[in-house]
């Protein structure tokens, strides 16, 4: 990939910023996730390592994991889903009434069983009654548990 690793102290004005912009991106996650839950913050923190650890950087075009394993950790879907199969499934503010989805809404929600395969990329998902959307989900929205 081509990078080199510098060691530097904080607030080194000399440097690029790489460390102030992660450090800024962090912040902003833990002040979405802790939201209303100030005093149980410790209990988010997995998740936040999740979500910041897979998330594509736009100067990388890559996950923090793909830069250091080599792989992603969230892979999507390819043609090998089997009905049965457990899927996490992205929501998109086009699927709800305008009001009631959320900025800082979850993406993704699941698991959920595969209950049926329409076509080449369209698959029937088994959603809870509440959700009040289509069952019926683009390969493209589907990412294996």
């Amino acid at each position: 990939m081509g990078t080199k690793l510098m060691f530097f102290s904080a607030f080194y004005p000399q440097m690029d910023g790489q460390i102030e912009v992660t450090n800024r991106s962090l912040g902003n996650l833990l002040r979405c996730l802790v939201a209303d839950q100030v005093t149980s913050c410790d209990t988010v923190l997995p998740h936040a390592k999740f979500s910041f650890s897979n998330s594509v950087n736009r100067s990388t075009g890559c996950t923090p994991f793909e830069v250091v394993y080599g792989f992603s950790k969230c892979q999507t879907l390819g043609s090998t889903v089997q009905e049965g199969d457990l899927v996490l499934v992205r929501l998109k503010p086009e699927r709800f009434p305008p009001v009631s989805f959320m900025k800082l809404q979850a993406h993704r929600a699941g698991p959920f069983q595969v209950t049926k395969k329409l076509g080449g990329n369209a698959y029937v998902i088994k959603l809870p009654f509440d959700f009040g959307i289509s069952h019926v989900f683009n390969i493209e929205d589907l990412t294996e548990f």
